[in-house]
């Protein structure tokens, strides 16, 4: 049997099965600690606009939701999207340029959110939760939005020395 012809011409392989180190587990491993971030920003964020008393939601608060929004889709465009076109467009500099983007605007995110909670206090002091228009003296609201901002500032990504 090992002399007889190849069926369709090709040669067959004697071991076929070849385990390799994949190249891109970390960073498969990274994007999905990035996309649980954005998905947790994007719920508190969503948790606040739901429980404003007022009415009207704070505008930080909502420019934290389309961050949130335009990092997801950012990220699904440079990790699905991408290696579909690379024969159309280039890939590798239309990724970096909306990565870059995306890492600006969590940037703005969390400046207008960390401008919006000074000056900082303990969600325990009524004095703070009155004085802060976003809070609306609500305690849960105060640690909606401390909890908001860490992973904001969490989230953003940092450029690594290794590719």
């Amino acid at each position: 049997m090992a002399d007889a012809p190849a069926a369709q011409g090709y040669a067959i392989r004697p071991n076929p099965v070849v385990y390799t180190k994949r190249k891109g587990f970390w960073l498969q491993i990274w994007l999905f600690i990035q996309i649980a971030i954005t998905v947790s920003v994007l719920g508190l964020a969503l948790g606040l606009i739901a429980t404003q008393p007022s009415g009207a939601a704070a505008a930080q608060v909502n420019l934290a939701v389309f961050v949130a929004i335009f990092t997801l889709l950012s990220w699904f465009y440079i990790f699905v999207f991408a290696r579909r076109f690379e024969f159309y467009v280039p890939v590798k500099p239309m990724s970096i340029a909306i990565g870059f983007v995306a890492s600006v605007f969590l940037l703005a995110a969390a400046l207008a959110l960390t401008v919006a909670l000074a000056p900082a206090g303990s969600c325990e002091s009524d004095v703070y939760l009155k004085a802060n228009n976003i809070m609306a003296g609500i305690p849960s609201r105060c640690r909606t939005l401390e909890a908001t901002v860490g992973l904001i500032w969490f989230g953003i990504p940092c450029p690594s020395s290794r590719s």
